[in-house]
């Protein structure tokens, strides 16, 4: 599924680009998920709509290094979406156990569903475009 080999056959142990993406985005989500809640900053009016991009942002970014991961192949993308819907599910559950905060499963479908979904769109798209300009 994903690859763990090093591109330097002599150092096996030599961090993997794809697999280094992935941890550090699901780093980058646990640290905000495991805040308390009133350590998390209000951004006044527009704080449903930032907390919410954050939400797109992230898991968007999660989907994408999934799929990285899995070397962008055209079969797989699903398995990207999945992982990332899947983590979602876990953060979500992870916040039942942080002061002030409460898992929201219209985030996992919606926010975090969405922005996976949306960026592996917009990568497909991207792959797409290349590949017609190569055959020109």
């Amino acid at each position: 599924m994903f690859d763990y080999t090093s591109a330097d056959d002599q150092n096996p142990r030599a961090a993997d680009p794809p697999l280094a993406a992935c941890h550090r985005d699901d780093g980058i989500i646990f640290a905000a998920s495991n805040t308390p809640a009133q350590s998390i900053p209000n951004f006044g009016p527009v704080d449903v709509i930032v907390k919410k991009a954050g939400h797109m942002l992230g898991y968007g970014l999660l989907a994408s290094a999934y799929w990285y991961g899995l070397h962008f192949k055209k079969d797989r993308w699903w398995l990207a979406l999945l992982l990332a819907v899947l983590y979602a599910m876990t953060d979500e559950y992870h916040q039942i156990f942080i002061q002030g905060r409460h898992p929201s499963w219209m985030d996992v479908l919606v926010f975090d569903g969405g922005g996976a979904a949306i960026a592996l769109l917009l990568a497909s798209l991207r792959q797409a475009k290349t590949a017609i300009s190569k055959n020109k």
